[in-house]
């Protein structure tokens, strides 16, 4: 029952091998470099590298790919199966849309609204399709809050409401939750508080899409940062990170939304004239996140930094940043990068594209 786990266990240890065989090569060199010329190390290093990569490497020839390729082509064209799933925001699925083997980076700095946000888009799949799945690691949330959130979009209530925070819920109000409840019951979502690391991620996804063949499967990750660390040295670990995120995706054909934080500088003054517009280099951590990103997204939300609504009040421009959502397309392997406008009514975790 735990052969899913214990093979991604395997794949850590072959990771930490792999790298100690490199480090091994790199000693022999600094130590054998004035007794071989530069071909006779270059040999022994690529005898080494061969032995480490070969393993495990599939292949698919010409003929085979060629016709996986036109079978899924003529499969969309009749309907049997579909390019991407639409979550009714047209601006948005027509420059992102999801689809298999996908990942998405979404980042975005604190409070900004990136929960709330993947809770729109999720609700909206959910109630247009009826072949899809969902795991979904919270790591900043627990499954309780998250449904909160889910609860308050459908009945336009507030978490402090649905918390008690604002007084007793009103009779009618939790006539209301109790038939939300029945029909969240349905919802194909499995959602995972608890914290854990990369390599289980993986392990955990793999099992529920073969649990779910017929299902188009989503993995969300709230948030990359909360990952407990395959490493002390956060580069390395966030490294891990992006190469499994990576080859889950390809192993899997799902699609993977991954949360992230920005770093300080997005907030800072020197980011101010730009009215804290997030840019692609304030990504926190390792670069390999955003490389191996299909699309990478970054969220801004104006009305969320007091200057610049002191500012918009000043100059009489203030109901042009109320309710304002920015969802930057920073950048995308499949379509155009660019700009998508949304108001947002975040108490209720909706969003409307303008």
């Amino acid at each position: 029952t735990d052969e899913t786990e214990r093979k991604y266990h395997l794949f850590s240890l072959l990771e930490s091998y792999r790298k100690s065989v490199l480090l091994g090569i790199s000693v022999n060199i600094n130590n054998t470099i004035t007794e071989k010329s530069a071909e006779e190390l270059t040999d022994d290093i690529n005898q080494e590298l061969i032995k480490i990569n070969v393993a495990g490497v599939k292949s698919i020839g010409f003929k085979k790919a060629l016709h996986d390729t036109v079978q899924n082509i003529v499969d969309i064209n009749d309907g049997k199966a579909k390019a991407f799933l639409s979550t009714g925001h047209d601006e948005f699925d027509k420059k992102i849309g999801l689809s298999k083997k996908q990942y998405i980076l979404m980042a975005a700095n604190l409070k900004i609204g990136k929960t709330r946000l993947t809770v729109d888009l999720v609700d909206r799949l959910i109630n247009l399709h009826n072949d899809i799945a969902i795991q979904w690691y919270s790591f900043e949330m627990n499954n309780t809050e998250l449904l909160q959130l889910f609860i308050g979009r459908k009945l336009k209530l507030t978490d402090a409401y649905l918390t008690g925070k604002r007084g007793k819920i009103s009779p009618e109000n939790m006539d209301r939750i109790n038939t939300a409840l029945q029909y969240f019951d349905k919802y194909p979502i499995e959602f995972i508080d608890e914290q854990c690391g990369i390599y289980n991620i993986a392990a955990k996804f793999e099992k529920f899409c073969k649990s779910n063949p017929t299902k188009h499967c989503f993995c969300i990750i709230d948030n990359i940062g909360l990952i407990t660390p395959t490493s002390d040295n956060e580069n390395v670990a966030e490294g891990d990170i992006a190469r499994v995120i990576k080859a889950t995706r390809d192993k899997t054909n799902g699609t993977i939304i991954a949360l992230h934080h920005l770093t300080k500088e997005a907030d800072s003054k020197w980011n101010k004239d730009a009215g804290y517009e997030p840019k692609l280099t304030h990504i926190r951590g390792n670069k390999r996140l955003i490389d191996f990103a299909n699309q990478v997204i970054l969220l801004h939300r104006p009305d969320a930094y007091p200057d610049l609504v002191e500012m918009a009040e000043r100059s009489g421009q203030l109901a042009d940043i109320e309710g304002l959502f920015v969802m930057i397309i920073a950048a995308n392997r499949n379509g155009d990068t660019g700009q998508i406008i949304f108001k947002h009514d975040l108490k209720h975790s909706t969003f409307t594209e303008q």
